[in-house]
């Protein structure tokens, strides 16, 4: 049954007996549960994490040599400009020990090749030996004003030049029993070969060195 009321223009209804549309219990109760899937998000989190980690990463090693090439936090203009000097100067006179110890095979080579006398053989070695001791010294003055990192190399420019030395001794005790007819020609000549060798092997150590200054 419907109950009309008028308001003004209105026309408005109300049931009076509901009917089972609008009854409550008129319907089953439907229970619902719900579920989600499992996420699938891990891998791409953990793509995002390493993702991160290398920019990070990258990061850290531009800083790191941006560092290195403005200066270190506090350094001023004046002392940039001195530690930028000394290296340029490290890196110079390690070029020069090479070009000496190069120039000093040369020679050597075409001295045997001329048949030119030991003692010339000699003297050659021992000039090139005494003007690569006074570059390293050099070396050293110059790197230990390049504080810690010119420690560094100066190690390894250390560790060479020993080497060097030895070889450089060596070479000439050799020279010295082939002159005494201490040493047969084809035990010189192995010998000097390897040395030599040695020698050009180590100036080659010493030229990378400088291309890391």
């Amino acid at each position: 049954m419907l109950e009309e009321k008028i308001l003004d223009s209105t026309r408005c209804y109300r049931v009076k007996t509901p009917g089972p549309i609008f009854r409550h219990d008129t319907y089953p109760g439907i229970s619902v549960s719900a579920s989600f899937a499992s996420s699938q998000a891990a891998p791409a989190g953990a793509l995002t994490a390493l993702l991160a980690v290398g920019f990070l990463a990258v990061a850290a090693g531009y800083v790191a040599i941006t560092r290195q090439r403005r200066g270190s936090p506090g350094e001023g203009k004046a002392e940039l400009l001195v530690r930028r000097e000394s290296e340029t100067k490290a890196r110079e006179l390690l070029e020069k020990r090479v070009e000496n110890i190069s120039i000093m095979l040369d020679q050597l080579r075409e001295y045997r090749s001329r048949g030119t006398g030991i003692v010339r053989v000699i003297d050659l070695v021992q000039s090139c030996a005494k003007r690569d001791a006074e570059l390293h010294g050099e070396i050293s003055r110059v790197l230990s004003s390049l504080g810690p990192r010119g420690g560094e190399i100066s190690e390894r420019v250390e560790a060479v030049s020993n080497e060097l030395a030895a070889a450089f001794r060596e070479l000439l005790e050799t020279e010295r029993m082939f002159r005494r007819g201490r040493m047969d020609k084809q035990e010189y000549k192995k010998r000097v070969e390897t040395l030599e060798g040695k020698i050009m092997k180590l100036a080659g150590e010493l030229g990378k060195i400088a291309r890391t200054i």
